[in-house]
């Protein structure tokens, strides 16, 4: 299947910065059946994502609300909340800021970026050969793409 509809979804600043290098590289015709969406903790991701014409999912919300309240501290190593910088650009390098700013954000109906994706890339497969093929760009260095995929 030549054309198979294919997401490439780029997961922190690295993975967002390869999907805008990968969207570049398409041509019409590819665009057609390739979709690809950001997800950042960092806000500074937004601008390149949208200046290569693809969706962009901010994965900033009530973290520090949630740190505050102690909640899911089984999540994190000890004196993580400490670690944690008040100005830190992202998710500080912690993987556990980033799973919080994901929950936030899909509890809050922030993916819908993502799901119009996936229906136009599905929406334009005939039924019988309805896939859609995953690729996940991404560092596990860091703390938003680590803590997204792992």
């Amino acid at each position: 299947m030549k054309d198979a509809p294919t997401l490439i979804i780029g997961l922190g600043g690295l993975g967002c910065s390869v999907a805008c290098q990968l969207s570049r590289q398409l041509d019409e015709a590819q665009r057609s059946h390739v979709g690809i969406v950001c997800l950042d903790t960092d806000p500074t991701s937004r601008q390149p994502a949208e200046a290569a014409g693809i969706g962009f999912v901010p994965l900033y919300a009530h973290r520090r609300e949630r740190l505050a309240r102690g909640q899911f501290p089984d999540w994190f190593p000890p004196h993580a909340v400490t670690l944690y910088r008040r100005n830190a650009i992202g998710s500080g390098q912690l993987r556990t800021v980033a799973r919080l700013d994901a929950l936030d954000t899909e509890q809050a109906g922030g993916f819908v970026c993502l799901d119009q994706e996936i229906h136009r890339l599905l929406s334009s497969t005939p039924e019988p050969a309805r896939r859609l093929n995953l690729v996940v760009t991404g560092s596990l260095a860091g703390g938003t793409g680590s803590g997204l995929f792992l």
